[in-house]
């Protein structure tokens, strides 16, 4: 995103949550929230004395696996009861399995993969309730594979089917107060995270090549940027969307 995006005012001051925001898509998300000159407070597992991007001096940083469910609300409480109220919340903490088939599966590694990618999203969205203000937004950080399915990710898939399940529920109860819930499925998207998990499954000179075959399955003939994914998300979390609520916005490129 352009260090010279255009300022949205309804996102000028305002304070934002993001779960899994120290790197990937999540820390492109909150780099974009900074720059519409809001207040950023992030929660994530990673050790920030280690992370390749230090995190801002003026961004509160919080380090708690959502796993550890306990944890995970007292965080969120103190940064709710620190900032008084949260104008943004954007659910990006999240897993994606090594691929496996179904008749493959291990029950427990199934279970993992819904607990962090479901349970501490519906988690987040329970504990954050109190601290929301009036016309308050939610995003979750969903998939394209919300809506199509992949053989070798049943887990992932599937876990990301609830999540927009779980979206489309909180958006009807939460509605009434003016707090809207949306979800941003990306496509695939080159963070260090994919390149990883390419070059596991691949050769190191084939991941160039399978980056490139991604792109040519989208109508764009690209992937998708993380940049790209935090502009719709900063799109959901701004007044510019206040008439949308329970949607999956996809940000894939086209993908076929």
């Amino acid at each position: 995103m352009s260090d010279q995006a255009a300022t949205i005012p309804s996102l000028s001051g305002k304070n934002v949550l993001i779960t899994g925001g120290a790197s990937g898509i999540g820390r492109e998300v909150a780099r974009a929230y900074a720059l519409q000159g809001s207040q950023v407070h992030l929660i994530d597992n990673q050790d920030p004395s280690l992370l390749s991007e230090p995190i801002p001096t003026d961004w509160t940083y919080s380090q708690v696996d959502v796993m550890e469910s306990e944890r995970l609300i007292r965080s969120i409480i103190e940064i709710g009861e620190q900032s008084k109220s949260l104008e943004s919340v954007v659910i990006s903490a999240g897993v994606v399995p090594a691929w496996g088939s179904i008749a493959e599966m291990d029950p427990q590694k199934w279970d993992e993969v819904f607990a962090i990618n479901v349970g501490a999203a519906m988690l987040t969205i329970k504990s954050v309730i109190p601290f929301l203000s009036n016309r308050a937004s939610i995003t979750v950080i969903a998939s394209m594979n919300s809506w199509r399915g992949d053989k070798n990710l049943p887990s992932y898939v599937a876990s990301k089917h609830a999540v927009l399940g779980l979206v489309r529920s909180a958006a009807l109860e939460l509605g009434p107060s003016g707090v809207r819930v949306n979800a941003v499925g990306p496509g695939p998207v080159a963070t260090p995270a994919l390149v990883e998990r390419i070059r596991r499954r691949t050769s190191e000179k084939n991941v160039d090549r399978t980056l490139e075959s991604l792109g040519a399955q989208t109508a764009l003939r690209k992937l998708v940027t993380a940049g790209e994914v935090a502009q719709a998300v900063i799109f959901l979390g701004s007044d510019f969307s206040s008439g949308i609520t329970g949607q999956l916005l996809n940000v894939d490129g086209g993908m076929n």
